[in-house]
């Protein structure tokens, strides 16, 4: 079994029956995919954000009691969801690139974790934004800005 093989039967079950439940899949079912169903519960349950680490936020004594096979998917899950600016810059280059952008609010900013988030969110930004924040007043940028900031949040 694999994940994709997982995935493809929860959205099979969502599309016929608009939610997904283990109350339509068939003892068979269950039986196979038991590993899965208990790996996608705690993943769903314990990963809050981009690059949260689920198997870090999952409490100690629960994991003691998980089998080697669950903590294994969650684990291998868990590797999918890393953005590929994690491995493609260092610290220091984020730092540079988040700047260059304008981004004001980063974190906590000793975590690299932190600075991608940044730069992700501001990845949605478009070329007027910096326009406008280069030729107008800080005054006029600042309330322009206060209508941006639940949008970003």
């Amino acid at each position: 079994m694999t994940w994709k093989m997982f995935r493809d039967l929860q959205e099979l079950i969502i599309k016929r029956f608009g939610y997904f439940s283990t109350a339509y899949l068939t003892q068979h079912e269950v039986y196979i995919y038991q590993e899965y169903l208990i790996a996608d519960k705690y993943i769903r349950m314990y990963s809050n954000d981009i690059c949260q680490n689920v198997v870090e936020s999952i409490p100690r004594a629960l994991l003691c009691v998980l089998s080697e096979c669950t903590l294994r998917l969650i684990k291998e899950d868990d590797q999918k969801n890393i953005p590929d600016v994690y491995f493609n810059y260092t610290l220091n280059e984020l730092k540079v690139m988040c700047y260059k952008n304008h981004v004001n609010y980063v974190g906590n900013k000793r975590y690299k974790i932190n600075w991608i988030r940044a730069y992700i969110r501001c990845q949605s930004w478009g070329f007027n934004v910096f326009a406008l924040r280069n030729t107008l007043n800080e005054d006029t940028v600042r309330y322009i800005y206060t209508f941006l900031t639940p949008l970003e949040i």
